[in-house]
């Protein structure tokens, strides 16, 4: 088992890219597929059809309406037994706060969660006494602000609005709480738990072309974003009992930056054709859009450098509906470097709510012998704010 374990183990850093073979490997993990698709690439990409929180808690409130997100991937099937990746997470956000949970606070409430799957314990004459699960498992609860939405939503309840300067700029910030669980043998080894928080920033400026000079470009509009977050500050070591042995987790530093190039309906017909087909324009909106994502991470272990990362992605997405992701991920403390791929498809039912399916194809290390890791979401949201208002 320890060495299913161990190899398991090194097969997750191979695939995950910027995430060492050791305990605690979910807290540092990305749950994020569309992220995977990008290289990793996505602390300051706010307009993502799903912001990835987990790179950059302030993204939090830049999420609309009540999210389910899940997904499940078999790493490296041909190993022996059924080890497996699965999320489920919460997210709930409107007027530019969001929350997130995934088994914070409640413990049945979602999570992330290497399964290693059960094997049997034996005593020290080989017969087996019952059986155990091995797994490394990760908890959060987060909240994340976006201070113009905040802004505008405070100030349309009083009939006014954010002046036409400010309104070019956001600035978000973000908090994530978590604790990683992990747990081998408990004969052996046994269960240990430890906690660590997640600190992001986010900076959004938005133009129109017209607002930088280029006329005839009615609908262009331009994104550019800056990030920092700070990963696992504050994280513990994880001790094992009975002279198990304890691990320091590792903490990141991640900076990033983003830039979108974005075409959207003329500015007129969002109000031409009536209420319900404004909802159903401004639901397919952009009409087209290109990103490109660029991070730098720095990862350390009990206050000594690990290494670097870096990620680079561009996600070309159409209605709003369909996105070719592609990226590249260059780490110098696994040798890792790779180039990834990705697609999401959405089914967006007005500004009502929708669902969408995004898959990715995540490389191996080169010469490890490990296939290319195909991983898969799932995810489906309603924005209630919007149902009430269309039901009055």
């Amino acid at each position: 088992m320890i060495r299913r374990i161990a190899l398991a183990a090194s097969v997750l850093a191979l695939v995950c890219g910027s995430v060492h073979a050791q305990p605690g490997i979910s807290m540092a993990f990305d749950p994020s597929v569309i992220s995977a698709g990008m290289g990793g690439a996505s602390a300051a990409v706010p307009w993502s059809a799903e912001p990835d929180e987990w790179a950059n808690p302030a993204l939090l409130g830049d999420h609309h309406g009540v999210r389910w997100l899940w997904s499940h991937t078999r790493i490296a099937p041909s190993l022996p037994g059924n080890i497996s990746l699965g999320t489920n997470r919460f997210i709930i956000a409107a007027f530019g706060v969001g929350l997130e949970t995934a088994g914070r606070p409640f413990s049945g409430l979602g999570g992330l969660k290497f399964d290693y799957g059960s094997s049997n314990a034996t005593d020290p004459s080989g017969n087996v006494i019952g059986t155990f699960d091995t797994y490394d498992r990760t908890r959060i609860a987060g909240i994340g602000v976006s201070a113009q939405k905040l802004a505008a939503g405070l100030l349309a309840m009083r009939g006014s609005s954010v002046r036409a300067g400010l309104q070019h700029f956001d600035a978000g910030l973000g908090y994530t709480t978590k604790r990683n669980e992990n747990q081998i043998a408990p004969i052996a080894i046994g269960r240990a738990s430890a906690g660590a928080h997640d600190l992001g920033l986010v900076l959004r400026a938005t133009y129109e072309a017209r607002e930088l000079g280029i006329p005839h470009a009615a609908g262009l509009a331009f994104d550019l974003a800056y990030a920092h977050a700070e990963l696992s500050a504050g994280a513990s070591q994880l001790a094992y009992p009975a002279g198990g042995g304890t691990f320091p987790l590792e903490r990141a530093t991640r900076d990033g930056g983003a830039l979108r190039a974005a075409v959207d309906w003329h500015p007129d017909q969002h109000g031409s054709h009536g209420q319900q087909m404004g909802r159903l324009l401004r639901a397919l909106t952009p009409l087209a859009s290109l990103t490109l994502a660029y991070d730098n991470e720095r990862v350390t272990s009990g206050g000594i450098g690990v290494g670097t990362s870096s990620h680079f992605g561009a996600e070309l997405t159409a209605l709003n509906v369909i996105s070719v992701r592609a990226g590249r991920v260059s780490s110098a403390f696994n040798a890792m470097r790779g180039t990834s791929f990705g697609l999401g498809i959405a089914l967006p039912v007005g500004e009502f709510g929708g669902a969408r399916y995004d898959w990715a194809n995540v490389p191996a290390l080169a010469g490890s012998g490990v296939p290319d890791q195909s991983r898969h979401s799932f995810s489906i949201y309603v924005n209630p704010l919007t149902l009430w208002s269309a039901a009055r």
